[in-house]
């Protein structure tokens, strides 16, 4: 199944055969985290604006050539070889977001019911989603006699059999909604070929009633054509929240896993305002109740605002900041942990360009810490310093390099680079504890897409609990 390469469109095209079947991969100039893709069902390239956008933003675009086939069983079971050949040798994301365009919304939630574990989430634009519908003309819409007996044919029916089908999309919505997997939702109103009052209205009702998370986008006046949107921002941030969030649900639950491993039952979080403020910690209150019921957590945020594990405050502190070891025994021996957390180096480099002194002082700090808590015979998860995101300041002046001071109210510009060095050592931190969490990353792509949908981000030093990321802020806090 060697692949020609070739150039669609600006981009590396990749056409090969899965199967016998006819198969290709768009490749974006930089990929974005988790090798995200899109799985054009049918129709690759019509009204692809919402491909495109994703294309444009790091996502690979597939798509394997079943036409034809009416989403039966046979096609099914022909799209699978094509998804775990292209997740095995193109290193994509295992659950893609489907697409379903007008018949390919019969391929998108029959693979979706078939393989769930395979799927982030479902878009489906004028979809049929009931063979009565379309093409079997049982409803608003006449019925497409060539089409009819191609589905027919390919669900090895007849006319009599029919009668009896309870398989289409529209008859397992309340199947697909127990699955959890979201679905957006693009119709017009005035559709006469693929009716919305047959197909994706009775569809959405049932879906939402049943539990499922849904979002509907209809174009008043439209038609079956044109498919899509002029600005396809909406359906695309849809897709990307979804695919971001489960990966962030399921890294998560891999690293903290190792908790139900051991059977914590007191796990303390040492850190400064960004532990203080408590949003992450409640995020990850709600992970493990929905997750691990079973066994008894008790979260104790023992967070201090401005608190540095360095010992090191800037001048123009209102205060000296308070440092970590300045109560951390009294703090272990009455929270008794299983487990600590620990966050710190956010307040550490005090908002001053980089130096080897400050940098010292955080990771003997850091060094004093983690042993003081594994003399308790707890054990120790280290999280990365977040990021520094300069332009959410609010109420803040940004210094350049060279400046006398700097403070939490004037930092130096580009703060985040040594926050950044911070990181990095943290990460090197493996072997002296049991896990580290790299949080830096993500929330950097978080507020990257943010930025790209404009989408405003919380101000940082309010802490706001709006950020989706379950480790942390959007941004780190002083």
């Amino acid at each position: 199944m060697s692949a020609v390469k070739g150039i669609w469109k600006g981009y590396e095209r990749y056409d090969f055969t899965v199967n016998g079947r006819e198969a290709l991969v768009v490749s974006p100039k930089e990929a974005a985290p988790g090798n995200p893709w899109v799985w054009r069902a049918e129709f690759f390239d019509a009204f692809s604006q919402v491909d495109m956008a994703l294309l444009e933003q790091g996502w690979h675009l597939a798509y394997c050539n079943v036409s034809d086939m009416y989403g039966s069983p046979e096609a099914i079971e022909l799209m699978h070889p094509f998804h775990l050949h292209v997740c095995s040798t193109f290193g994509l994301a295992e659950k893609p977001s489907i697409f379903g365009f007008s018949r390919g919304g019969l391929y998108a939630v029959n693979y979706a019911l078939k393989y769930p574990e395979s799927v982030s989430s479902l878009y489906l634009d004028a979809p049929v989603l009931d063979l009565r519908s379309w093409p079997g003309g049982n409803g608003k819409a006449d019925q497409y006699k060539k089409e009819w007996e191609e589905c027919l044919q390919t669900y090895r029916l007849t006319e009599e059999q029919f009668a009896q089908f309870r398989e289409s999309p529209l008859d397992r919505v309340a199947e697909l909604a127990a699955l959890q997997i979201p679905v957006i939702l693009v119709v017009g109103d005035a559709d006469e070929d693929v009716p919305f009052l047959d197909n994706g209205h009775p569809f959405a009702e049932r879906f939402a009633a049943n539990g499922g998370e849904i979002e509907v986008i209809v174009k008043p006046g439209v038609a079956h054509h044109p498919h899509s949107l002029d600005d396809p921002t909406p359906v695309a941030e849809f897709i990307q929240r979804v695919f971001y969030s489960e990966s962030e649900t399921e890294s998560i639950g891999a690293e903290w896993d190792i908790m139900s491993a051991n059977a914590a039952k007191r796990i303390v979080f040492l850190g400064d305002s960004i532990t203080d403020d408590g949003t992450y910690i409640s995020y990850l209150d709600a992970f493990f109740r929905q997750h691990f019921a079973e066994q008894p957590y008790t979260f104790i945020n023992l967070g201090v605002s401005s608190e540095t594990a360095s010992g090191l405050s800037e001048p123009d502190h209102p205060f000296p900041r308070p440092c970590i070891h300045e109560r951390l025994e009294r703090a272990l021996s009455e929270s008794r942990p299983d487990w600590t957390v620990i966050c710190y180096g956010m307040n550490d480099g005090i908002y001053y360009p980089f130096s080897e002194e400050r940098f010292a002082a955080y990771r003997d700090g850091m060094d004093r810490l983690i042993e003081a808590v594994r003399a308790t015979g707890s054990k120790v998860i280290v999280m990365t310093p977040p990021p520094f995101d300069a332009p959410s300041l609010s109420g803040a002046t940004l210094l350049p390099e060279g400046e006398e001071k700097y403070s939490y109210l004037t930092p130096f510009t580009r703060y985040d680079d040594v926050l950044e060095r911070y990181a990095e050592w943290v990460l090197g931190l493996e072997a002296a504890v049991d896990a580290v969490i790299a949080i830096r990353e993500p929330l950097l792509h978080y507020i990257a897409e943010r930025k790209k949908l404009q989408f405003r981000l919380p101000l940082r030093r309010r802490h706001s609990s709006r950020c989706r990321r379950p480790l942390g802020h959007c941004t780190g806090a002083p």
